[in-house]
C-alpha cells in the first residue's frame, strides 16, 4: 500500500468553509452602497472591524484579506489533527453563515433565502464530516512524511492562528 502525504478525501473538510466564506465575501461586496462604489470607501458597511478597515481602503484590499483568510483557515484545516480540523471547519462555516445571514436578512430582506442558507449549511456540515473523515483521526497532511521535526507543525499552527485571533477575537 502506498503512503500519501495528503488524504484526498480531506478536501471535503475544506470545500464547505471555502464556499461559505466566498458567499459571505460576495454578499459583503454586493451589499455595499452606491456611495461606496462611487469611490467613497469610508462609506463601507461591515460588522467585522478588521474587514471593515480593508473595505475602507478598497474592495481590492478587502478581497486580498479575504483570500488570505481562506488560505490561513485552509492550511490550518489541513495540518491540524482531525478533531481540531473539524472543529475549525465548523467554526468557520458558522461564522460565515452568520455573515451571509446578516446580509440576506437585513440588507436584502430575504428571510426565505436566510432559512435556505441554514438548511444548506447543515447539509454541507454533514457532507463534510461524512466524506472528509478518516478512520484514524489523523490530520489531512501526513506530517511524518515532511522532513521537518514534529514540533514545527505546532509552531506553524500557532503562527497561522495569530492573525485570525487578532482579526476576530481581540476587540479593536
Amino acid at each position: 500500500m502506498q503512503n500519501h502525504i495528503f488524504r484526498l478525501e480531506s478536501i471535503w473538510l475544506l470545500l464547505p468553509p471555502l464556499a461559505l466564506c466566498a458567499l459571505d465575501l460576495a454578499l459583503t461586496l454586493y451589499g455595499q452602497s452606491e456611495q461606496y462604489w462611487s469611490g467613497e470607501y469610508g462609506a463601507m458597511s461591515e460588522v467585522s472591524p478588521s474587514f471593515a478597515a480593508y473595505l475602507a481602503i478598497s474592495p481590492f484590499a478587502f478581497l486580498l484579506a479575504g483570500l488570505l483568510w481562506m488560505a490561513i483557515f485552509s492550511a490550518l484545516i489541513v495540518i491540524l489533527p482531525e478533531m481540531l480540523a473539524m472543529t475549525l471547519a465548523i467554526a468557520v462555516m458558522l461564522g460565515h453563515l452568520n455573515g451571509a445571514f446578516t446580509w440576506l436578512t437585513y440588507r436584502f430582506e430575504s428571510y426565505q433565502a436566510s432559512n435556505t442558507l441554514f438548511l444548506l449549511t447543515a447539509v454541507l456540515i454533514v457532507i463534510a464530516f461524512r466524506k472528509g473523515r478518516s478512520d484514524t483521526g489523523r490530520a489531512a497532511l501526513d506530517w511524518s512524511q515532511i522532513p521537518l521535526p514534529a514540533w514545527s507543525r505546532w509552531v506553524l499552527v500557532v503562527t497561522l492562528l495569530l492573525l485570525p485571533i487578532w482579526w476576530f477575537l481581540i476587540p479593536h
